[in-house]
Formats: structure tokens, sequence, C-alpha cells
């Protein structure tokens, strides 16, 4: 967040409030993106070049937020903690 508001004031909480609304999303709706790699499941923001990686257990009970992940990584990163 503090590099966004580096970059503009005010977008790191823009930043926040859409992370916010998209994990409130995924607690409302586990399988709403399907699952890929090791049973976890991907859902990209809108905004900001980020994907929220989870994986869903329990019978839809338990949420399991893998990584937050920025787009322009190395996708073989986030793949080391679904192991």
């Amino acid at each position: 967040m503090k590099w966004y508001n580096e970059q503009k004031q005010g977008l790191g909480k823009e930043f926040f409030k859409e992370l916010k609304f998209f994990l409130e999303f995924v607690e409302k709706n586990p399988t709403a993106c399907e699952e890929k790699h090791r049973n976890a499941r991907f859902l990209p923001m809108k905004r900001f070049p980020f994907v929220i990686i989870y994986t869903v257990h329990d019978n839809y009970k338990m949420i399991n937020i893998v990584a937050i992940f920025h787009t322009s990584r190395n996708p073989d990163k986030y793949k080391k903690t679904l192991k």
C-alpha cells in the first residue's frame, strides 16, 4: 500500500478497499473460481495486477488464502507455497 500511496495519494486505500471486496467475495462464494494447480483457486483483482490464490477445505467451511500474488512475478514462486 505504501508504494501505491507514493504513486498517487489515496491509491493505497483504494487497493485495500478492492482487496477487501474480493476477500469478502471469496468468503461468500468459495467455489466461484475453478480449481487449478494443486486444488488452488485463482481470483484476479480488477483494477490492480494481483491474483488472490486460495484453497477451500472441510466442505467449503474453511478458506485458506495462500497468496496475494503480483501478476508480474514468476508463477513458480507461488507454486512452492502449494506443495
